[in-house]
Formats: C-alpha cells, sequence, structure tokens
C-alpha cells in the first residue's frame, strides 16, 4: 500500500491535500498518483480507462470501462468500477491506463459503442 502527499507518492504514512488545504488521506494499489497537474485531461480531470476481460483461461476482450474523477487516478479507477456490472459476471477488469483527453464515464463495447 502507498500513501500519498498531494499527488507525491512516498513510502510512508501520508496525506493528499486536496483545493481547500484539507487534508485527505488515500490509498493507491497498482496506479502510482501522479504530481498535481500531471495526467490531468483536457478538462482538469483524470481520466481512466481499463480493459474487460472475460474471466476465463483465454480472456477475451469484452470491452472497457472508463472513469473519472477530479482527485486522482485512485478515484478515476473507482467510478470506473462502477461499470464493470454491465458485462454481467465473470469478467476482470485490466491495463488500467490513464489518459490526457476527457472521455465519458462508463461501459463500451470491443469497438467502442456506449454500452
Amino acid at each position: 500500500m502507498k500513501i500519498g502527499l498531494a499527488g507525491v507518492s512516498v513510502a510512508a504514512v501520508g496525506y493528499a491535500a486536496v483545493a481547500v488545504s484539507s487534508l485527505i488521506p488515500f490509498e493507491s494499489n497498482n496506479l502510482s498518483e501522479p504530481m498535481y497537474g500531471e495526467n490531468r485531461a483536457d478538462t482538469g480531470m483524470f481520466t481512466i480507462s481499463c480493459q474487460v476481460l472475460a474471466d476465463e483461461k483465454t480472456h477475451p476482450l469484452r470491452g472497457y470501462i472508463f472513469g473519472n474523477s477530479e482527485v486522482g487516478l485512485h478515484g478515476a479507477e473507482e467510478d470506473a468500477e462502477l461499470y464493470l456490472s454491465k458485462f454481467g459476471f465473470d469478467v476482470d477488469k485490466h491495463n488500467c491506463q490513464p489518459h490526457d483527453s476527457y472521455h465519458p464515464s462508463g461501459a463500451y463495447d470491443a469497438r467502442m459503442n456506449p454500452l
């Protein structure tokens, strides 16, 4: 578990400074929290996309989920997870990546058509 201070990853305990300097703890899974402003989409939001793969040995691509957050990539990933159920059961999200441009939150099929 990594804890960050104002978006900068540190190895020990930390807090994220948000807007009016209020301190809010956050933790980051596999996404390293960026410096303030880094990886923000053109709207000032953090945007992330993840592949949705079938939970089988061959892992066929079912589609994509997108999420957005004003706070950071972890929040954007949590937003994206809200749409995972659109693909039914037995699916997992993989390969989550930040984007430099905004994309609406939601679930999309493999051809990027909204579900």
